[in-house]
């Protein structure tokens, strides 16, 4: 196999949490504050009073936008250079005008760089935006998804997809900005959603690249044995889709295959599950060691004591203080 680079660096306790807020006003004008530096504006073009809620959630990787106001919503401006922008259009948005084109629901606008913003938005539409920065999609396309084509040279595109399709990138990126915002889980499963989300998203594009058949067959067993041993080496690292299927040299769906038909569970949710092992180890010693429950867990990159506790639970079907032998720490 040819040497690649590590595609993640430091520990999973120095990943920082992505940055998420949530903003509702009364003013249009407020809305251009969540950009600053960006050379465009929101118009309100309907009548009446305005109220508008934003959510929007800035990772290691991508941005995810989410939001919603009672007047129809002029927005334009200039592109994000070196960025995608994929909006999706499902039934609580499909009266809106993108690029002044109406799409009905189970399509995705693609917006590549070179393209200005113009996007009117009706009146209670719910608008979900991802922006993907083009060189993350260079390293998916490349490796995780047997593209071919450069990713720089999408300009304006619109995909019919399966409804399914839809759903997951839909439910992707409100588990990003919701997890983001309430700052829920672990960095490192902020790190993997948010690779998990870019290559849901490039599946929509998948035919309009052009896909490669003639990737090599391989062992499965050789396989699942090369993941194991790399995520094990790695588990104190941030590892996400788009890393591990670079490093193994392998498709997405062919490592999420192996991986599912061994073990039941992909390689994302079986790196979880490493981890949590991982912690319970470090707690059977915590006590002895002067160590708390929040302590170990922010070894292993959980922040957030009661969601990690509950995972912990439903994985072990025990509370992670139980396991140290003590009271709840915090």
């Amino acid at each position: 196999m040819s040497t690649v680079r590590e595609p993640s660096a430091g520990t999973i306790s120095s990943i920082p949490l992505p940055v998420a807020f949530k903003m509702s006003t009364g003013d249009v004008d407020d809305l251009i504050r969540l950009y600053p530096g960006w050379k465009g504006r929101f118009q309100q073009v309907s009548a009446g009073r305005f109220h508008g809620t934003v959510q929007v959630a800035r990772g290691q990787f991508v941005r995810v936008f989410r939001g919603t106001a009672d007047q129809v919503l002029l927005t334009r401006g200039a592109s994000q250079p070196g960025w995608i922008d994929f909006s999706l259009i499902t039934k609580r948005n499909q009266q809106c005008r993108w690029q002044g084109r109406q799409y009905d629901a189970n399509h995705v606008v693609v917006r590549g760089a070179q393209v200005g913003v113009d996007n009117l938005a009706a009146r209670g539409a719910e608008i979900i935006n991802l922006s993907v920065p083009i060189e993350l999609i260079r390293r998916a396309a490349a490796n995780s998804l047997r593209l071919n084509g450069d990713p720089a040279r999408i300009d304006w595109q619109c995909h019919c997809v399966e409804p399914s399709t839809l759903a997951a990138v839909e439910l992707l990126a409100k588990r990003f900005a919701e997890s983001s915002e309430s700052n829920l889980g672990s960095a490192s499963d902020c790190y993997a959603l948010e690779q998990e989300l870019v290559v849901a998203a490039l599946e929509v594009i998948t035919s309009q690249m052009g896909s490669t058949t003639n990737e090599l067959k391989r062992n499965r067993s050789e396989l699942i044995s090369r993941g194991q041993d790399y995520l094990h080496a790695h588990l104190a690292e941030p590892v996400g889709l788009i890393d591990l299927c670079e490093v193994l040299g392998v498709s997405t769906r062919t490592l999420q295959y192996a991986f599912r038909d061994r073990f039941g569970i992909g390689p994302i949710e079986y790196l979880r599950m490493l981890r949590l092992h991982a912690v319970r180890a470090d707690l059977k010693t915590a006590r002895e060691q002067g160590l708390s429950v929040r302590e170990v867990a922010h070894r292993w990159g959980y922040h957030h004591l009661g969601n990690f506790a509950a995972d912990y639970n439903r994985h072990f079907g025990v509370l992670p203080s139980k396991t140290r032998i003590g009271a709840i720490d915090q």
